[in-house]
């Protein structure tokens, strides 16, 4: 595969559960905030990996290449003092002096939370390949041993700088070579508690590296894990993934897989000491200390811990399993130190940046905000406006990223009518200028619309994670939600659930605002609005958190009325405009 080509790195935003984002690497920076834990893959992915996520929803039997361009070593508290920990940390870096490193310009420190990483550039000259994480993993075994902690498996995922760590509630934060040396541990960790970025390590200049270690790296056979599957037989059907891994050969996976059963033991209400029995009768080669670290950890969590959806998990599912049809094993249970946090999060979120107002763009007595996180749907019979009102909203929202999902109006039409709303002008002035083609004034009239991007293939309900993550919009506009695709379900009922049901949770994931169109039910266009209008069954006006309809007779004037039918947090209002069929604006009337 050429170098040059396009690479994404997994990611997971709040938990290393909730993972299987492919992005770009120069995107990650738009995913780190406050009080919100971020990891990413250690190893980076070829460009294979947007699709494989997409549609495995995991990064398990990915079979494309590995790269890096960095190697982070890890130095972990574990059970061991703080102090002694970051003795461990400096004489690390004073082996590194020792095999040849420039500490001063090749190695950067950074405090984890509870430990410490030490980064290098790619020093072994490692190159991309499948068997990367395995060639790494053996190298730095044979180059370290137990100076570090060993990595390397290829779906790990590492913590992302400047980010909390929720259990020590400390940030990921650059140290330079005199702070680790001046300051205690202690100290460090006072140093931490926020999100500060007061000393910055200056980049790797990757032109000048040399690979000084070429000669220690180990040549490796094509590894290539076993997949073939475990045998159900005797298993019953509670957290079936769990015994299976009791059955599994854990090969070079013994740490990630005793955590999970240890977390699910726990669950289940066995002991502490009971746990440790079982984990030394079923992985008898791992090291006694390293158990009961574990065990430890795992009873230490506030939190759930792992959920169907982790890759660990994920990879041992079986349908016997009860929990296997909804997925719900391990939903996240907030504890009112958490919920503290969230709420604290929101009061402080930037309004300006973040969300919308529509007091701010039409006269309404009171605020009606738009809020990340948030499912919005707008109601109304055909042909009264409603993709031309969304779209004349769309154009005023200039401080923000977003995408428009068209996916009953073609590309070229529907961008056309973006430029007429956004600039008040006919689709004639339009056209002309595009026949004149002056560059100064399409230029001009297009920056109008700079901040919107359009899709017009309707996407799978599955893939809408992978495509905001790719494409970080702050608002996802779907006209209309009926047009999203849904995997093995042709029942307009049960279809229309799933996206509803979809759509609000990856708006609260992924803090975006997700602007739904939908018709409504060929009885409710003879009646007055309301949000039990909506086509299909009940699950728009139990899961939107704002409804808004539009009214008006197409056939006799050219008013619209824009009212709010139900929202959670917000006043109604109710507003009267004139939709202006040719330049796709609507101008609200004044009031008598």
């Amino acid at each position: 595969m050429a170098s040059d080509s396009v690479k994404y790195i997994e990611l997971a935003i709040g938990s290393v559960s909730n993972r299987a984002y492919a992005i770009r690497p120069e995107h990650i920076t738009k995913y780190i905030k406050p009080n919100q834990e971020l990891y990413r893959s250690l190893f980076i992915l070829d460009d294979s990996a947007f699709e494989h996520f997409r549609d495995k929803g995991s990064i398990k039997s990915y079979k494309g290449t590995y790269a890096l361009n960095s190697i982070i070593f890890d130095i972990d508290r574990g059970k061991k003092t703080g102090e002694d920990t970051r003795q461990r940390a400096i004489s690390f870096m004073n082996t590194l002096l020792e095999q040849g490193v420039d500490t001063s310009t090749q190695a950067h420190i950074w405090f984890s939370g509870r430990g410490f990483h030490i980064e290098i550039p790619n020093l072994y000259g490692f190159e991309e390949s499948i068997n990367l994480p395995y060639q790494v993993k053996m190298t730095i075994d044979s180059h370290f041993g137990k100076l570090v902690d060993n990595i390397y498996d290829k779906g790990r995922l590492i913590r992302v700088g400047y980010t909390i760590n929720m259990k020590s509630e400390l940030y990921k934060l650059p140290l330079s070579w005199q702070m680790i040396n001046d300051m205690t541990y202690q100290e460090i960790c006072e140093y931490c508690q926020t999100q500060k970025q007061d000393y910055h390590h200056t980049p790797f200049d990757l032109d000048s590296v040399y690979p000084i270690w070429e000669d220690k790296v180990l040549d490796v056979q094509e590894f290539r894990e076993d997949e073939k599957d475990i045998s159900n037989t005797n298993l019953n059907a509670h957290v079936t993934c769990v015994q299976k891994m009791w059955k599994s050969e854990k090969d070079g996976e013994r740490h990630i897989t005793l955590l999970r059963m240890a977390n699910a033991w726990r669950r289940m209400g066995i002991q502490k000491e009971g746990s440790i029995k079982m984990a030394e009768y079923n992985i008898p080669s791992l090291d006694h200390n390293e158990i009961l670290k574990i065990i430890d950890d795992v009873y230490a969590w506030e939190h759930n811990g792992y959920s169907c959806s982790d890759t660990i998990m994920e990879k041992y599912c079986d349908p016997i399993c009860k929990f296997y049809k909804n997925k719900n094993y391990g939903l996240e249970v907030l504890n009112v130190k958490e919920l503290s946090n969230k709420l604290r999060d929101f009061v402080h979120m930037d309004m300006d940046t973040n969300c919308f107002n529509l007091k701010d763009h039409y006269p309404i007595p009171n605020n009606y905000r738009f809020l990340p996180g948030e499912l919005a749907i707008l109601l109304g019979d055909t042909k009264l406006g409603k993709t031309a009102w969304l779209q004349s909203l769309m154009v005023k929202l200039t401080h923000m990223n977003i995408m428009y999902l068209s996916l009953e109006v073609g590309d070229w039409l529907i961008f056309r009518r973006f430029l007429q709303a956004g600039n008040g002008i006919t689709k004639q002035e339009v056209n002309e200028i595009y026949r004149n083609y002056d560059e100064e004034k399409v230029q001009q009239i297009n920056d109008r619309v700079k901040h919107i991007k359009v899709m017009t293939t309707s996407p799978d309900i599955d893939s809408m994670k992978q495509i905001i993550a790719d494409n970080q919009p702050q608002i996802v506009c779907i006209d209309t939600i009926d047009a999203i695709e849904v995997r093995y379900n042709n029942d307009p009922f049960t279809k229309m659930e799933k996206i509803v049901n979809s759509l609000k949770q990856i708006a609260t994931q992924m803090d975006v605002i997700f602007f739904g169109i939908s018709h409504i039910s060929k009885g409710a266009s003879r009646d007055m609005l309301t949000v039990h209008s909506a086509k299909g069954n009940s699950a728009i006006e139990q899961k939107a958190d704002k409804i808004i309809g539009i009214t008006g007779d197409r056939q006799m004037n050219d008013t619209r009325v824009i009212r709010s039918l139900a929202s959670r947090d917000e006043t109604d209002f109710e507003i009267a405009f004139n939709f202006d069929y040719t330049t796709f604006q609507f101008k609200p009337l004044e009031i008598k």
